[in-house]
């Protein structure tokens, strides 16, 4: 065999080697990557709404843009620890849409709220919009559309329930 030929035939064993490495990276990338924004969906939101239980529990007004969702329940606890506990976080996906919800309770009663001028969806939806802000913040790449984060092809949406003692 002549060296040509033979440089012909490695060539194109070279680029056969090469198809399939190329089709095995678009047959597994695309899964791992969706799984991954998944992922990192539900880490960033789990550390946001830590962080809000953490901050309406230190009874410490901070007068700053993250943080005025949250200004308003702790004005209504009179700066006093309510013990929020985050309990659980629960997803689901519907095709490129993550629907994230989020389980906070309150040691303080749900008659509590309501006798200082909160009530429990409010509570939500400070915790929401804190929520949403903490993860725009810790993650330039997302943006806001609506009520929702979209995060590269996925779009999250957070649904926050919290729930008082007694209630």
């Amino acid at each position: 065999m002549s060296p040509s030929r033979r440089r012909g035939q490695t060539a194109l064993e070279a680029l056969f080697i090469l198809g399939i490495i190329l089709t095995g990276v678009v047959l597994i990338v695309p899964p791992y990557l969706d799984s991954s924004e998944e992922t990192s969906i539900v880490v960033q939101v789990r550390n946001a709404a830590s962080d809000a239980c953490a901050y309406l529990n230190t009874g410490v007004k901070m007068d700053d843009w993250l943080h005025e969702p949250l200004n308003e329940i702790l004005e209504a606890s009179n700066y006093s620890s309510s013990n929020f506990v985050l309990e659980g976080i629960s997803t689901s996906q519907s095709g490129n849409v993550v629907t994230v919800r989020v389980r906070i309770k309150s040691q303080k009663s749900s008659k509590f709220w309501e006798n200082s001028g909160q009530q429990l969806d409010s509570i939500e939806n400070g915790v929401k919009e804190y929520i949403i802000r903490y993860v725009l913040k810790a993650n330039p790449s997302a943006s806001r559309s609506g009520n929702a984060i979209l995060f590269g092809r996925k779009r999250a949406v957070i649904n926050v329930e919290v729930s008082g003692e007694g209630s």
